[in-house]
This record gives C-alpha cells, sequence and structure tokens, in this order.
C-alpha cells in the first residue's frame, strides 16, 4: 500500500517552536507548582485510548488506535476501511519521519519528565497573550547532562544513540497546568540530521467518569533539518477520542 497519496491538508508555515516573551513576576514557589501540577495530571494518562494520526509534511495520514496500558503502549493500525489491525507494540511510523519510531512515545510521559526533581526549570515568568495570564519555564541542557536523547541509524552513515545538547520551553496556564511542551535538539557529528524542533500541545478533554475536563495531548508538530537535503521536514501528530476504559479489558497480549 503506497502511505504516500496526495492530500489536501496544507502545510503549516507557523514556526514550530513559538517565540514567547515574558514578564518578571515575583512568584515564589513557581517551579514546585509546575512539578505538582504536571505530577497530578500525569496521573490520569492512563488506561487511555485514543486515535493517533501522523502526518508527514501535506501527505495522507498514517493512524493508529493507541492504548496505555499500565505504562505500556499497544498500537492497533488503523486500515483504509476502518477496520483495526492485530494489536502490536511496534509504531508504524511514516517513511521519512522526522525521527524514529519507539513503542514508548515521548507523550505519554512528557508530564513525568516535567515533574522530575533533578530538571533545574527556570521561571522566566508571565505571558500575556488571548489565553489569558500564562507562565513561562525554561531549561537548557548540555550532553553531558543527559536530559536529551537522540537515535539515528542513517543509510551510509555511523548510527548515533546518546544525549544531546538541547533547549526546552514549557508553557502553563494561570494554574500551572501545562499547556505546551517545546524542545529544540543539536545532535552532535556524525549525525546527519542536524537539527530537531518539537512542539506538543495540550487541550481540554472531557473523559466519562471524570466531573471535571483535563488537559491531554491534542497535537504535536515537529522539524528537522536533515544534512545534504534541500528543505526541512515537517511532520505532525494528533490525537482524538479519548476515553478511559477499564484495565480488566485490557487488548489481547498477542503482539507481532
Amino acid at each position: 500500500m503506497n502511505t504516500y497519496q496526495a492530500s489536501e491538508q496544507p502545510d503549516d508555515p507557523s514556526p514550530v517552536i513559538p517565540a514567547l516573551s515574558a514578564v518578571p513576576v515575583d512568584l515564589p514557589g513557581a517551579v514546585d507548582k509546575l512539578r505538582q501540577s504536571a505530577k497530578d495530571a500525569s496521573k490520569l494518562m492512563v488506561n487511555l485510548t485514543a486515535k493517533q494520526c501522523m502526518v508527514l509534511g501535506n501527505q495522507k495520514p498514517v493512524c493508529h488506535q493507541v492504548f496505555d496500558i499500565k505504562d505500556e503502549e499497544i498500537f492497533r493500525r488503523v486500515r483504509k476501511n476502518g477496520t483495526l489491525s492485530k494489536p502490536t507494540n511496534h509504531l508504524r511510523a511514516p517513511k521519512h519521519a522526522v525521527g524514529p519510531p519507539s513503542p514508548e512515545s515521548e507523550w505519554l510521559y512528557e508530564l513525568e519528565e516535567i515533574a522530575d526533581r533533578d530538571n533545574p526549570w527556570i521561571f522566566q515568568g508571565q505571558v500575556e497573550g488571548q489565553a489569558g495570564r500564562q507562565y513561562l519555564f525554561t531549561y537548557r541542557a548540555d550532553a553531558k547532562d543527559e536530559r536529551c536523547e537522540w537515535e539515528e541509524s542513517p543509510i551510509r552513515a555511523k548510527a548515533f544513540d546518546g544525549p544531546v545538547d538541547c533547549f526546552e520551553q514549557v508553557l502553563t496556564d494561570k494554574d500551572f497546568k501545562v499547556v505546551s511542551v517545546s524542545r529544540e535538539m543539536l545532535p552532535p557529528d556524525p549525525c546527519k540530521t542536524q537539527l530537531i524542533q518539537t512542539t506538543l500541545y495540550y487541550d481540554w478533554v472531557k473523559l466519562e467518569g471524570i466531573e471535571s475536563p483535563v488537559l491531554l495531548p491534542a497535537r504535536e508538530r515537529m522539524m528537522a533539518i536533515i544534512q545534504g537535503e534541500k528543505s526541512a521536514r515537517y511532520e505532525s501528530v494528533t490525537w482524538a477520542g479519548y476515553e478511559k476504559f477499564r484495565v480488566d479489558h485490557k487488548i489481547s497480549a498477542e503482539v507481532r
């Protein structure tokens, strides 16, 4: 099956990582509040199912039904006729995708990473915009800090799998709930990938059994500059149709 057929979805010309300007404010304990909010929110991201669709550039989406079961992800590819494939723990990503597919998607554990006390977030201050008052936190790390990892196995080039220099940016609402997470990574030589940028956006979702809407990943945008390629690669991922399910309804462990 040819995954890449013409699509009417236009390229998104906006920057992958939004440029944010914060006004310094005196807010004691801001970093602790960020960590606690992220920790509380991560507890809600278990026993969920959603439709996950990946799009490379302006090509046709590759979609899966994704299940989060006790810190394990199971994927079922959504075929053209709407039926689902057998369960697998291997994500089928578009060819020439920005990053390598992983059995454990970073978005699932992003909040846990933000809550990790080993990450020295810097509170930059308050951001004003259409969404009202928001707060900005940043973190810059060298490869020796082992905060950001990159894996690459390009054809006719030396493979790389290890820590890289990176910059991270977290935007929260006025209650310190995470609204977006951005990351820029700079792989070293001999990587063919020279720059990777990603931004993961959260949106309010009403889940059955939970009284108030919760913030869950809604979409992610990615960009990579590859040595020898004339233009940057762009990729997007969306999650929709979130539902909670009972653990005793666990999907068959049969994976391939």
